[in-house]
């Protein structure tokens, strides 16, 4: 084992001292040789740079390129580098240029073609002595003797651990040595393949190379390379809009060489760069700095783009002047463009005649003043006719704008396009004129704006006007255009605020038309609507300017008067409202009167608070009414008394149908040839508990009113049926029952299928059922009126009577178009004769046109013997009144009807007992 040992102990003192010497070798020799490589590698990239170098000088030469015109580049001092002898050599050998010596060999030599278009013209030669280097490998011979000594030591002991380090140590260095070589040739290739503008400085902040980008950003004249570095960085300072901030930035930068830096930069030119810049390192050392610049000024356009947008719509949603909105549009517009100047002409509402006009900044502010002043500068005629009106692109040389053209150069600009702004439905909202300074360039991107720019006005503008008619539908009343009941209540509430704090008088009137439900029902929905249409111009004409008129619904009006000083004063005003009121108005062919009851309340006598105010002008309305109506009343603390007997009337009314308080009573129609009777008039009677009956003047017109007049007419139409069905039934003489039809039910309810009924339930024949309608249900839709008519008719009901003939507007013409069999000549015509000659005549007429036209005429209201000699001195064929009898219950006229089939006449009411 010793002897082993001993073996492997010489072995390895063999093999240490082995690896001991030929590291002291190895020391000296590889010192040579990896000199040798680098600086064979330098002088090998200094040939190529100076081969590049004469190969683009050659190719900026005029003319044919010669190798002695261009060879001056190798004596370039700020190019020198290790090479000792520089040669620039034809293609046969032949030196043309040389520069520097070497003295002795020997000597390394490195070469490089300098090409043209493919073409070598010669080739750069450069040499380097290699005595130095030869010198210091020799002299590190004894620094490898001292290693190799201890490695010979180190290795008896570790002999594989040394080995692993030192073959790592030999990796790691070629790892460093293969990055090296790749960074210096990607780093070229990257320059061109980007898309941003890249900048190559040196640690001293001089510019060393650039790519083509950056040259094309910065608008340089040249290459970076080909310009002096003060003068290419004087291009670029004069082009930002803050050359002082960039400065300091850069100067920040190169007291922390190892700092990054990230900026955005504008031009004056609008443009605006990203400026990004980081340091270069190499082995952990900063060399220089690289810095990349990327034009976001499209991307920061749409993003100014988008923020005007939002806050236009902002400003819109939250209800602000239609005219800041416009305003902020065209600063705006101004501000992206940098050179354009906007104004902006719009109507302030849908119907609006005049135009708005709103400016940016550049142009001055008495230019809005003056278009207001003189609008018709602007022909917005030429751009509105249209539904759709074309852009006019050039209204400089356009002969309709001369005289805005002269009005804009007052201000030192151009007009150069006046765009229309179209609603989406077509309609033209307004214009869009760009200005320029004189001989300005217009840039394309401007038009883009102007296009942005229209629909976001239309937008604003469409929505603007949409909202004031949400707001005048919410506030005004559609038919008259007076405010409604909402915005009443708002006036009235802050004119009794006003009143209260500044301690005034406020007057409320309400108004309610008298009969208007009768022109309503008669004439139809039509003429109501333009009679009321007609009060509120005519209520506008008659009240201050101050003053509210309001409709509230139907055909009530309010009237709110404020600042009111006398009562004398209010009344003088009410009066001028019946005077006004009192002229015909020419509605549908026909002349219609209309008047009015006012009722008149004041703040703070007769209320303090609104609803109070409200309640007793309204008391004082209806109790306009009872005094005649056309005229009108103050309010009085007593009028609340009959408010209330009113409203339980109302009440009342309303269930005296379920609890069976009506009644019939029946009135004779006696035939004067015979004097007996031909037929009978059913008339409505209530019998209200506690307070006996009640007159049909007082409760006729609230069913009218209340609309129960459908539900108590029909049961008038069936309880006269069934009475004169039950009379038969008894024996007693068979006649008709006259029953009147309402406005309401011929118009509205369903009257033939009420009479069809009637009839069908009761079993009454139909010819013993007559129907008096009035002259206004046959003339408001004669046509509708006659099919009607005649529809009944076909069921067998012949009799059908003109109630009040002579009290409307009818003629012979119509007259004859329906099925009438019977005119009854109304009471107040009957009353006057035979002493009142106008009485008399129409009388005379109206018996002579019936029998003219194959009619029976009948005479209502007779009360005495002279009356009736002298209707029957005409030829009357009937007469109903007082003079035969008072309308009577059924049990009574039941004995008149059996008095009769026992072959009496009737005789006069004053000859038969109580």
């Amino acid at each position: 084992m010793r002897e082993s040992s001993g073996e492997l102990g010489s072995t390895i003192n063999r093999i240490a001292a082995s690896v001991a010497l030929f590291v002291a070798l190895a020391v000296s020799g590889l010192t040579f040789l990896y000199g040798y490589q680098n600086q064979g590698a330098a002088l090998e990239a200094e040939a190529s740079l100076h081969a590049k170098l004469l190969g683009q000088a050659a190719a900026r030469s005029k003319g044919a390129p010669g190798l002695a015109s261009v060879g001056e580049t190798l004596g370039n001092p700020e190019l020198n580098g290790s090479a000792q002898r520089r040669l620039l050599l034809n293609p046969r050998g032949e030196v043309v240029v040389q520069y520097g010596q070497i003295t002795g060999l020997p000597f390394m030599e490195r070469h490089a073609p300098v090409m043209l278009k493919d073409e070598a013209l010669g080739v750069v030669r450069m040499e380097r002595s290699l005595r130095p280097l030869i010198i210091i490998s020799a002299l590190m011979l004894g620094p490898g003797l001292f290693l190799g000594w201890m490695l010979y030591h180190l290795l008896r002991i570790y002999p594989l651990r040394t080995l692993g380090l030192a073959l790592q140590e030999i990796g790691e260095r070629h790892q460093t040595e293969d990055r090296l070589k790749k960074s210096l040739s990607l780093f070229a290739a990257t320059l061109e393949s980007t898309a941003d503008g890249l900048l190559v400085e040196d640690a001293l902040g001089k510019m060393v190379v650039s790519n083509q980008h950056f040259v094309e950003l910065w608008r340089l004249p040249h290459p970076v390379g080909e310009m002096n570095n003060e003068e290419a960085w004087s291009l670029i300072m004069r082009q930002l809009r803050e050359p002082s901030e960039f400065m300091r930035q850069r100067r920040e930068l190169a007291a922390h060489p190892e700092g990054e830096s990230y900026e955005i930069i504008e031009l004056i030119d609008g443009r605006v760069f990203e400026w990004h810049a980081r340091p270069e390192w190499i082995e952990g050392q900063a060399i220089g700095r690289v810095s990349s610049f990327r034009d976001i000024s499209e991307r920061r356009r749409a993003e100014a783009l988008m923020a005007l947008e939002k806050r236009i719509l902002e400003m819109v949603v939250a209800g602000e002047p239609i005219a800041e909105a416009m305003t902020v549009l065209a600063r705006g517009l101004e501000e992206l463009s940098g050179q354009m100047f906007c104004a902006i002409h719009f109507p302030p509402s849908r119907d609006a005649r005049a135009y708005s006009h709103v400016t940016g900044r550049g142009l001055p502010a008495n230019y809005a003043r003056i278009m207001e002043a003189e609008p018709s500068i602007i022909p917005v005629a030429c751009c509105g006719a249209m539904p759709q009106p074309p852009t006019i692109p050039d209204i400089v040389h356009d002969g309709r704008w001369a005289s805005y053209r002269r009005f804009a150069g007052q201000f030192g600009v151009v007009p150069h396009g006046a765009t229309p702004i179209i609603a989406s439905s077509g309609h033209f909202l307004g214009l869009i004129i760009d200005h320029y300074r004189p001989g300005a360039a217009v840039s394309p991107q401007d038009a883009e704006l102007i296009r942005i720019g229209n629909n976001l006005a239309s937008i604003a503008i469409e929505r603007r006007q949409a909202e004031t008619r949400l707001d005048q539908l919410a506030h005004y009343d559609t038919l008259t255009g007076l405010p409604n009941r909402s915005l009443f209540r708002e006036r009235l509430e802050r004119a009794l605020a006003h009143a209260e704090r500044g301690a005034r008088q406020v007057a409320l009137m309400f108004l309610d038309l008298d009969r208007f439900k009768l022109i309503n029902d008669t004439l139809g929905h039509e003429a109501g609507d333009l009679l009321l249409k007609g009060v509120a111009q005519r209520l506008r004409a008659c009240v201050r300017q101050e003053d509210t008129v309001a409709r509230l619904g139907g055909d009530e009006f309010t009237v709110i008067m404020e600042h009111v000083g006398h009562v004398d004063d209010i009344a003088q005003i009410a009066q001028k409202i019946l005077d006004g009121l009192a002229p015909p108005m020419q509605i549908g062919g026909h002349e219609v009167f209309a008047s009015s009851s006012i009722g008149i309340a004041i703040y703070p006598t007769d209320a303090r608070s609104m609803e109070a105010l409200i309640q007793n002008a309204d008391t004082a309305m209806y109790r306009a009414k009872d005094r005649g109506r056309n005229t009108y009343q103050f309010y009085a603390p007593e009028m609340n008394q009959r408010t209330l007997e009113h409203l339980e009337l109302e009440n009342a009314l309303r269930r005296a149908l379920e609890r069976g308080e009506f009644l019939l009573y029946y009135q004779p129609k006696v035939d004067l040839s015979t004097r007996m009777i031909c037929g009978m008039e059913a008339l409505l009677r209530w019998q209200r508990p506690e307070v006996g009956l009640v007159s049909p003047g007082v409760f006729v017109p609230m069913l009218e009113e209340t609309g129960l007049i459908d539900a108590v007419g029909a049961w008038v139409m069936h309880e006269a049926c069934a009475q004169n069905k039950a009379w038969q039934a008894a024996g007693l003489p068979a006649v008709c029952v006259a029953v009147n039809l309402s406005p309401r039910q011929f118009l509205r309810s369903d009257i033939e299928g009420i009479v069809r009924q009637a009839l069908a339930d009761t079993g009454l024949e139909p010819h013993l059922l007559e129907l008096e309608v009035t002259e206004g249900m046959l003339m408001h839709d004669p046509e509708h009126a006659a099919g009607i008519l005649e529809r009944i008719q076909a069921m067998g009901v012949t009799h059908i009577d003109i109630d009040d003939f002579g009290t409307g507007y009818s003629s012979l013409a119509y007259i004859k178009r329906f099925p009438i069999s019977t005119v009854k000549i109304d009471q107040s015509f009957v009353r006057g004769i035979p002493h009142d000659e106008e009485d008399a005549a129409i009388a005379s007429a109206v018996i002579a046109m019936a029998h003219s036209l194959r009619m029976r005429a009948i005479a209502e209201g007779v009360e005495n013997e002279a009356q009736l000699a002298f209707l029957e001195g005409l030829d009357c064929d009937e007469i109903q009144g007082y003079y035969f009898s008072k309308p009577l219950p059924a049990e009574a006229f039941g004995r008149l009807l059996r008095q009769q089939g026992e072959g009496k006449p009737i005789g006069p009411a004053a000859s038969r007992p109580a």
